[in-house]
């Protein structure tokens, strides 16, 4: 157990390590507050930067970081963003606390959009279109939050989003976003390959600004995931000359998997066809998000328009479990 001050004045103690090492800190539990965690920074990272943003993160909150769960009647958090920070003896910030989430009721959201992971657990196999469709709706709303306090969520990847078993989406590992605020920007330095948009690729992301219109390319690969079953650039038959080009090489050109007029990625026989599944409004969508997108960022679909666009394609179905 070892004792550290807050922000707002008051001690914690901390309890049990969850989970493993990270590779920026380690996170525990905080004693007598069942609902609040502790991460702690290893102390090769802590550093006057890291200080700042976390200090900043904490100044500048989005204002939905909860949900209500309407079967238990509980809030359970859908974005781990740090609450207040954590005070070392020295007077140096050296963590944050934030929101528990209960691992044992979600799943990351990769094991969603496989409908071969989906088997693999009673309750997300049955998440049939309709639950996948209302899945991604809670995904937009979440990044519109977000970008609500100017925060860019950067490394938008299929780990750092939970599902829970009632279809509640919250994102962790918040503290590596982009943030910006008065005086300093602070960069998103990590992505994972296959969720970074063409523009960021193969850039120095420590001194790249990113763009809402990046996280809007993340977006649509989540939204084409949960609908489709597949990576719009990781799979599909390739057509093209030579050996199939790696999903970052394809992204760059656009060509995603469902592409009409010029497209290499053809679909196959066992595997579900966009343009015979969405509407054309949608596909459209994704045209957007993925090859003009690559022309010019700044067209791709936001969260509000995709958030539209689903609520349309799901019209009256509503969760029932």
């Amino acid at each position: 157990m070892t004792r550290y001050l807050t922000g707002n004045g008051n001690f914690i103690d901390t309890g049990q390590q969850l989970g493993s090492p990270g590779g920026e800190g380690t996170v525990f539990r905080i004693c007598g507050q069942s609902h609040m965690v502790a991460k702690i920074y290893h102390d090769k990272n802590i550093n006057r930067e890291r200080q700042a943003k976390v200090r900043a993160m904490v100044a500048n909150k989005p204002q939905q970081r909860t949900a209500l769960d309407r079967r238990t009647g509980i809030r359970v958090p859908v974005l781990t963003w740090p609450e207040d920070v954590v005070i070392h003896k020295n007077g140096e910030v050296c963590g944050f606390t934030m929101r528990a989430v209960d691992m044992t009721r979600a799943a990351e959201i990769h094991n969603i959009e496989s409908p071969y992971a989906r088997e693999a657990r009673t309750w997300t196999k049955k998440l049939e279109l309709g639950f996948r469709s209302h899945i991604a709706r809670n995904l937009c709303f979440l990044v519109s939050q977000i970008h609500s306090v100017g925060a860019i969520i950067g490394d938008f990847n299929e780990r750092n989003i939970l599902v829970s078993k009632n279809l509640i989406v919250c994102m962790i590992d918040c503290d590596s976003m982009q943030i910006y605020d008065s005086h300093q920007y602070y960069p998103c330095t990590v992505f994972q390959n296959g969720f970074i948009a063409p523009e960021l690729i193969g850039k120095d992301l420590s001194t790249t600004r990113r763009q809402v219109s990046s996280d809007y390319f993340n977006l649509a690969v989540h939204i084409y995931c949960l609908l489709l079953d597949r990576h719009p650039f990781r799979n599909g038959v390739y057509m093209g000359s030579g050996e199939k080009p790696n999903n970052s090489i394809l992204a760059q050109h656009g060509q995603w998997r469902g592409r009409a007029r010029g497209g290499i990625l053809k679909i196959e026989n066992n595997q579900i066809n966009p343009r015979k599944l969405l509407p054309q409004s949608m596909i459209f969508l994704f045209e957007r998000a993925f090859q003009l997108g690559v022309i010019d960022p700044d067209l791709r679909p936001s969260a509000d328009e995709w958030e539209t666009e689903l609520r349309k394609f799901i019209g009256d179905w509503k969760p029932r479990r």
